[in-house]
């Protein structure tokens, strides 16, 4: 039972992630990679996850700070709920997601335009 937990529940996050095209009047000038993790927070970043985009290549921020490229890095997250972004230009994927310690299932997201 314990084994099937984080399938069961990574089931419900992919299926929770396509499902999220509601769309949402969202400021994406306040997102600025310039911003990014303390040496604190970047010390306690023990889970990794590797994220695609369609299309490819978008900023990944965890609460606000830039923490990645997706398609390219495997980013590092604090464990436990954060609030992801991911933007390129004016298209952009935002969700509370749970992150585990280690690593995590990858995520493909498709964005979709900022109202």
């Amino acid at each position: 039972m314990n084994k099937l937990l984080p399938l069961l529940f990574s089931a419900m996050l992919l299926i929770s992630c396509a499902s999220s095209t509601d769309k949402v009047k969202i400021d994406l000038s306040k997102y600025d990679i310039n911003n990014t993790l303390s040496e604190l927070e970047h010390n306690a970043a023990t889970a990794t996850i590797y994220i695609t985009t369609d299309p490819p290549s978008a900023d990944v921020f965890m609460d606000g700070k830039y923490v990645g490229k997706a398609n390219k890095d495997v980013v590092y997250i604090i464990p436990g709920n954060h609030e992801i972004t991911l933007i390129k230009g004016d298209l952009y994927f935002q969700k509370i997601i749970y992150f585990q310690d280690g690593s995590n299932r990858p995520l493909d997201v498709k964005l979709i335009a900022a109202q």
